[in-house]
């Protein structure tokens, strides 16, 4: 599986490592970190959003023509579902995305 990175978080490290004088001594370092610096500036990006984990909370029931209604709201943006053909069973929120992983502290 890939991993991605904050670049800014990345960036501001590395500016961190510079020393707050540079001369003959310490040129050498200084050029490889300008030079990461350079790289990382330049690296391709990735579209990626963060994972979000929640979970289906059974909420009411009702009858409508026979069948059992129930309704299930998302722990992670509060959606509400109503269905018949129990929603619980979606691995994910119709509405904002959430994987439903069934853990109650998810989220």
């Amino acid at each position: 599986m890939a991993e991605y990175i904050d670049r800014d978080t990345l960036k501001d490290r590395i500016a961190g490592f510079v020393p707050p004088f540079i001369d003959e001594s310490n040129r050498a370092y200084v050029d490889g970190l300008t030079d990461a610096y350079t790289l990382i500036c330049q690296a391709p990006v990735a579209d990626v959003r963060p994972v979000v984990r929640g979970h289906w909370i059974g909420t009411k029931e009702a009858e409508d023509m026979g069948d059992i209604m129930k309704e299930f709201t998302c722990s992670a943006c509060g959606c509400c579902e109503w269905d018949c053909t129990e929603s619980e069973s979606f691995n994910f929120c119709p509405n904002c995305g959430a994987q439903m992983t069934g853990g109650e502290d998810d989220v």
